[in-house]
């Protein structure tokens, strides 16, 4: 079964940690029989910023990617022009430059709705295939205004099937006018032959931690929906001996007298620092179902995050403790927790070991797989 897989992140050889969720998705579904040809547009801005990365070990997996170029001017408004409307359409403009013969190929699969989502609308128009669209993990409405709700409105009728992780997410492409039978609810999952359990004193060796330290580990942007800024703030608060590995990049200085590590890791080395970590932090604003979560969870790692839908849709009471992300004081209070009770950590610890499976990327691949060749043959 051939597929047109289109993604704005997608993993290359000077940036290897971005998109790599999608990349571990399409690598499980080879393996059930998918053929992707991977298009990866990559905005001018982008492009020239990883012109001063340097390069690093990358293994494309066998992977067709094509990567044409598009331009990008934020988000916002210019002389009435909605630049995030412009960013969709100039998206597909660039998709449209890669010349394949779509013959033989069986589906279309967007990931995100205005980039990947729109794109494959508007080829399964010209070419006549059937089209899908995983819409991501943040927030939809919310983040939207009138015009480009009403952009999302002119296309998102014509697209086969939606694949959202959240109940939330659910709901909200059913406000924007998305058929329930269309909708595909399917969680993020992890592959669990990576992200396990680690010797923990091997792994802070490998890093420079001691094996006395109390790490907490923020995998994510250094933005303020995803809060790194307020796990210093709180870590003032208690002015314990704590160590932070600050996963990600981004705006915000995380650099603090707490920070041991900051910066991007390979996806293959993430388990590595998951694995040194006591407990794991995210006080997102909002979320849709997290892959840093599951990724933790499959490490055994003990989660302090939000008391929001999303996130109490993932993160049960037995598998760690939600918070008001907006409070310094409950973020400051869930990790003195923590520090204070080993024990109940532990016992966490041995809750998530026993539910990894549930976890499954492996799983997930073949629902979705199943779920798109259900809608394909109820068409013919």
């Amino acid at each position: 079964m051939k597929a047109v897989i289109i993604t704005p992140n997608f993993p290359g050889q000077k940036t290897p940690q971005v998109g790599s969720f999608v990349q571990q998705l399409l690598i499980e579904w080879v393996k059930i029989g998918l053929e992707p040809l991977v298009i990866n547009p990559i905005s001018v801005p982008n492009f020239f910023r990883a012109l001063k990365g340097k390069k690093r070990s990358f293994n494309s997996v066998g992977l067709k990617v094509k990567r044409p170029l598009y331009l990008t001017f934020g988000t916002g408004y210019f002389f009435g022009l909605n630049l995030k409307i412009f960013k969709s359409l100039s998206f597909y403009f660039a998709v449209k430059l890669i010349k394949e013969d779509l013959d033989e190929v069986t589906f279309l699969y967007g990931k995100f709705l205005l980039t990947g989502g729109y794109s494959v609308a508007r080829l399964k128009s010209m070419h006549n295939l059937p089209a899908f669209v995983d819409i991501g993990e943040s927030t939809l409405v919310e983040s939207l205004d009138p015009k480009e709700l009403e952009f999302i409105k002119s296309f998102i009728k014509h697209l086969d099937g939606f694949i959202c992780v959240s109940h939330k997410l659910k709901l909200e492409l059913l406000d924007l006018g998305a058929n329930e039978e269309d909708i595909l609810l399917a969680p993020n999952g992890v592959n669990l032959d990576k992200f396990k359990i680690l010797d923990k004193g091997e792994c802070r060796r490998k890093i420079g931690l001691q094996e006395s330290n109390f790490v907490i580990i923020f995998v994510g942007n250094f933005i303020e929906r995803k809060g790194p800024n307020r796990i210093i703030e709180a870590l003032n608060l208690l002015n314990l001996d704590i160590k932070v590995l600050f996963i990600g990049q981004g705006p915000i200085n995380v650099d603090s007298k707490y920070t041991f590590f900051q910066g991007t890791v390979l996806n293959d080395e993430l388990p590595i620092y998951l694995n040194c970590a006591d407990l794991f932090i995210l006080p997102t604003l909002a979320e849709g179902n997290c892959n840093a979560i599951n990724e933790a969870k499959a490490c055994g790692l003990p989660i302090l995050s939000s008391d929001i839908p999303e996130i109490k849709e993932q993160v049960s009471i037995n598998e760690g403790v939600l918070v008001n992300p907006l409070s310094i004081e409950e973020i400051a209070d869930g990790i003195n927790f923590f520090y204070n009770n080993p024990l109940q950590k532990e016992k966490i610890k041995k809750n998530l070991i026993g539910k990894r499976k549930n976890l499954s990327l492996q799983s997930r691949v073949q629902i979705i797989d199943k779920w798109i060749k259900f809608k394909l043959e109820s068409k013919c």
